[in-house]
């Protein structure tokens, strides 16, 4: 492999240091000696970490976004182009031509789009916008030299569009140097049970905090922790779980806890026992593969989520968990109750999830696709 190929990753939608984009992507082609930029308009940053050039401009507008992208292109004049987005082609392509550069653009494909903006939209305008958003998705097919995707279902409809082009499935599994095995406690006196993203609705969060309302209920004697990691969407969420807090039982103790970066994530996932996520039962989260489920296995966790297509295609998730029916409180909270009163399951299961991650689940094998991938070009 040439050891000076260069390599940017321009993103409109992640930070800098995105889980996938910087600690997992760029890191390892760091590691193997190419020089790495990572161009986000989602913040201002300008910082240099290792040999990895970060930089950033808070921008709105899509124009002055797309200039500030082409410009820092010219200051890195990257061999290949990774783009987060389908935004992202565009300038990257511009840049191209402006620069007569050989450079190659390639998709990293993350998102359903563009299903993942137009859900956010009024009915109305979505309707409206859908048929210039998808001829988007084709023009950036015809623009770029080939696909990555964390998953195949995502990489499926690209290759309806542009067929042939080189691809390959680089998925988001956990580097181990990072998550170590913390076996989970042997106590039926006591279980902590952990949801992380954002504390709304369509994940669960609400779902999370009503089914350890009701397990804490029917246990009394036993003591229970609801560790929430993430962010409120609105203060209408906020002002929704305080309420809801007002009601719980004395045996049951809620922590919130804000985001943090990537390599920090252990320690705060090491108290918990058992993970939990109770998101709706749409299109996005049945056929998304979450990155979350595969970092609580790497530490020896059980979890347990909503019936979910995507893993089902990975996972046989009764040896590390259960899937349940979000909507169903009483039952999920009555699957809850067998890790109370069998410490043993959580102990079992927590060490067939931790030996997948080692066999199976890790970034080490990814990180070689990812690395014969970028070879090709």
């Amino acid at each position: 492999m040439k050891e000076n190929k260069k390599i940017a990753f321009v993103t409109t939608g992640h930070p800098a240091k995105d889980d996938r984009i910087y600690y997992r992507f760029a890191k390892s082609i760091q590691k193997a000696g190419m020089p790495v930029t990572v161009i986000t308009t989602l913040e201002d940053i300008q910082e240099e970490t290792d040999i990895i050039k970060l930089s950033g401009s808070a921008r709105r507008a899509y124009s002055p976004k797309s200039f500030y992208i082409i410009k820092q292109l010219f200051s890195c004049s990257p061999d290949i182009i990774f783009c987060a987005e389908v935004f992202a082609v565009f300038p990257a392509f511009l840049y191209k031509i402006l620069s007569g550069a050989q450079t190659t653009i390639h998709l990293d494909i993350t998102e359903w789009y563009p299903e993942n903006i137009l859900q956010k939209m009024p009915a109305l305008l979505a309707a409206m916008l859908k048929p210039l958003f998808y001829a988007m998705m084709v023009l950036a097919g015809l623009l770029i030299d080939g696909y990555v995707s964390g998953e195949s279902k995502k990489l499926q409809r690209w290759l309806l569009f542009s067929p042939g082009k080189p691809n390959a499935i680089v998925s988001y599994f956990p580097d181990l140097s990072h998550f170590s095995h913390f076996p989970t406690c042997e106590s039926n006196d006591s279980l902590t049970t952990c949801f992380a993203g954002l504390f709304t609705e369509e994940r669960g969060f609400f779902r999370f905090v009503e089914v350890l309302n009701f397990l804490a209920g029917k246990n009394p004697e036993k003591s229970f922790k609801g560790l929430a990691i993430g962010k409120f969407n609105s203060s209408r969420d906020e002002l929704r779980f305080q309420q809801m807090h007002s009601k719980i039982p004395d045996n049951l103790v809620f922590t919130l806890q804000d985001w943090v970066e990537y390599d920090k994530l252990p320690d705060v996932y090491k108290p918990a026992d058992i993970f939990i996520e109770l998101r709706d039962n749409n299109f996005f989260y049945r056929n998304s593969l979450p990155i979350k489920l595969f970092e609580f296995m790497a530490m020896g966790r059980p979890v347990i989520y909503s019936e979910n297509d995507a893993i089902k295609e990975v996972l046989d998730i009764q040896e590390v968990g259960a899937f349940v029916n979000p909507l169903a409180t009483e039952d999920v909270a009555a699957v809850l109750q067998k890790y109370v009163d069998q410490p043993a399951l959580r102990i079992e299961q927590g060490n067939n999830a931790r030996k997948l991650a080692v066999e199976e689940f890790n970034w080490s094998s990814e990180e070689t696709k990812l690395l014969e991938y970028i070879a090709q070009f």
